[in-house]
This record gives C-alpha cells, sequence and structure tokens, in this order.
C-alpha cells in the first residue's frame, strides 16, 4: 500500500510540473510591445539606461526601439545620453550635483516618458576595504555603515600587472622550418597591465544587521591567479537601494536565472517608477534607479602568490611545425614531458602578454 501511495504521488507531482511549465507572464494582450525602460543612474559615477520592448514567450518582439535619453536636474540642467551599443545608453552623471533632485526623460516613438523627482539617499560611509587569505584563495573583504533603506549593491573594477607564464627562448622560421634558440629574449611582451569591470551589480539586503556590514566578501580569487603577480589593485563601489528597487532587481535577477521560484513575483508585477506622461493610457515597464555612490580602493602586492606547475608545452613532430605555427601556435623553450624530449610549443599567450589579453599601458579605473 505505502508503495502504491508513493507511485500515486510522483505521478501526481508529474502532472503538476506538466501543467505549470511552460510558464508564460500574465500580461495584458494590449500591453505587448509595450516600452520597457531599465535605468541605472549614478551621480557622480557611470550610468546606463536600457531601451526595450515588452513580449511574451509567444509574441514576436520588434525591432530594438530607439529614442533620446535624458537626465534632467531641477536647477535645470540636463545630461544627455549617448548610444553605446542598441538599446543601451550611457549619460555622462559624474560630474552631477550630488545633492540636488533628477528625473529621467525618454523621448521614444513621439512619446514622452518620465519618473518623478527622485531625492538622492545618502550613498554607504566605507569603513574599510581588505584582503583575507587561506591556503588557496584570496578574499576582497567590505565593510560599511549604512544607516537607512537596508539594501545596498556593489560593483566592482580591477587593475593588475602581470607577466606571461614563459619567456620565449625559441624562434620558429617558417621558410625553413627551423627552430633556432634566441640569445637574448625580448621582454616587450613579458608584463602587461589588465583590466575588468564586473558589469552587474551584486545586491545585499542587511536589513538585519542595524545599518553595519562587516567583511561582506566581495570576491575571491586562486592565490595561483596572475592578479598575484605584484601589483593588483580594486576598486569597489557601493550605493544604496530602496526596498521597492531591491525587490525589482532581485526579482529581475532570480527570473533570468534557473534559481527562479514560480511563486516569485515578475518585474512587471512590481511597480514602474516611469510613466508616459504624453498618453497615461499608454503602458510602460521597468524601473530607473538614481542614487549617489560611495567607493574604496584597495592594493596588494604579490606576498600571497603561490606558484604552480607551468601548462605543459607540446612536443610535436617537425612535419607538423608550419600546421601549429599557422593556428597561432609557437615555439616557447625546450622541455620535457611523457612523449619525449624537445622544442615545447604553445599558444601565442604563453609569451605575449597582449595576445593574453593585457595591455603596456596601465589603464584607469573609470
Amino acid at each position: 500500500m505505502l508503495k502504491k501511495s508513493i507511485l500515486c504521488l510522483a505521478a501526481a507531482a508529474l502532472l503538476c510540473v506538466s501543467c505549470i511549465y511552460p510558464f508564460d507572464a500574465d500580461i495584458p494582450e494590449e500591453d505587448q510591445n509595450a516600452l520597457v525602460v531599465e535605468g541605472d543612474i549614478v551621480i557622480g559615477g557611470y550610468s546606463t539606461v536600457t531601451l526595450n520592448n515588452l513580449v511574451s514567450l509567444k509574441g514576436k518582439a520588434k525591432a530594438t526601439p530607439s529614442g533620446d535619453v535624458f537626465l534632467e536636474e531641477e536647477n535645470g540642467a540636463t545630461y544627455t545620453g549617448t548610444m553605446m551599443i542598441s538599446g543601451q545608453y550611457r549619460i555622462p552623471a559624474e560630474g552631477a550635483n550630488p545633492d540636488s533632485r533628477y528625473r529621467l526623460r525618454v523621448e521614444c516613438d513621439g512619446k514622452t516618458y518620465s519618473t518623478d523627482w527622485i531625492t538622492l539617499t545618502a550613498a554607504p560611509e566605507i569603513k574599510k576595504l581588505s584582503f583575507s587569505v587561506d591556503e588557496n584563495k584570496v578574499y576582497v573583504l567590505l565593510s560599511f555603515d549604512a544607516e537607512d533603506e537596508g539594501y545596498a549593491a556593489i560593483t566592482y573594477q580591477e587593475i593588475w600587472y602581470f607577466h606571461t607564464e614563459f619567456q620565449q627562448m625559441l624562434t620558429y622560421d617558417p621558410a625553413s622550418n627551423a627552430i633556432s634558440q634566441i640569445t637574448v629574449p625580448d621582454l616587450t611582451y613579458y608584463y602587461c597591465w589588465k583590466k575588468t569591470s564586473y558589469p552587474y551589480e551584486t545586491f545585499i539586503d542587511y536589513s538585519m544587521l542595524s545599518g553595519d556590514v562587516d567583511s561582506y566578501q566581495v570576491l575571491s580569487f586562486n592565490r595561483t591567479s596572475n592578479k598575484n603577480h605584484g601589483d593588483y589593485t580594486i576598486k569597489v563601489r557601493v550605493r544604496n537601494l530602496t526596498e521597492q528597487e531591491y525587490r525589482y532587481r532581485k526579482n529581475l535577477e532570480n527570473i533570468s536565472s534557473s534559481g527562479s521560484s514560480l511563486f516569485s513575483p515578475e518585474p512587471g508585477d512590481i511597480e514602474s517608477n516611469i510613466r508616459c506622461v504624453s498618453d497615461e493610457n499608454v503602458p510602460v515597464y521597468g524601473y530607473v534607479n538614481i542614487s549617489k555612490t560611495s567607493s574604496a580602493t584597495a592594493r596588494l602586492d604579490g606576498r600571497y602568490f603561490k606558484t604552480h606547475s607551468p601548462s605543459q608545452l607540446l612536443i610535436l613532430d617537425p612535419i607538423d611545425y608550419q600546421y601549429y605555427y599557422d593556428r597561432g601556435y609557437v615555439p616557447v623553450d625546450m622541455t620535457t614531458n611523457d612523449t619525449g624530449s624537445g622544442p615545447g610549443w604553445g599558444p601565442l599567450g604563453c609569451v605575449n602578454c597582449v595576445a593574453a589579453g593585457g595591455t603596456l599601458s596601465k589603464p584607469e579605473f573609470d
């Protein structure tokens, strides 16, 4: 009897899943292809606005909308957005007054869309940005005070100095299919700088922490990473979120990932803060954030670097030299591996830091 009951429950569960999947948001038919405005505007920082169209899973998407995007300051100043890629605009708000009120205005398809005037909340006060280490990883830790809303968004950029895995001690002549030794290695492309920007904000809820966030882990990386070669700097930015924006951003994040719940509200179920001012009957979706940010930088030398075995180089038959050379491989150095001893070949990035994604000039933070 118990076995039969378990089988019945399993069948019922499968039946339930078949009933609720695929899932389609409950969007009114008249709202199909409505404008969606997503804005992340940081006064004193990097600001972007994205225009898109709402479309159901069964609907046919329109071309990405284009229009004019403006950030307006209450005292009359206007900051005009520039389209970077289709549907995405950058607004130069780095020098805007942090003590003023702002609104976003969008002109699209002959209609005007706008937020209300938004008063900026205070940016969190960063107390400390530091590093810790265990046997295998380096951790970047952030501590800050934030008094009111209980929610924050974090993003960061990294710049570091590194060198390639090998110095090139061999050279190849395609004309003679011969390899020769390099007497004095050329180190021009041995050392490089690299910069990465984490393009997505991390959202945290600290509402139960009485405003104090202590040693929050921003990121980690392996001790064998080339970030530990000698000069690593990270810049972290933090801003406060309202509870409404936090709910909107988290639900959008959840629905965009495999971890979303069938019972999570859709972003469209959370009230938008932008409307069509030229026709109140025209629907518009999305959320526009306008906030201030605080930032801190921390620098790390190579004290935590952990050496590791280099990548295994390929030992080739001379008949294959030209084939691999044409595909971006170069002879690196004499080596010994399971297949024998001889000239070891590897991708160009093994000996050329620019090919490995670096730059010879030190970049700057945005």
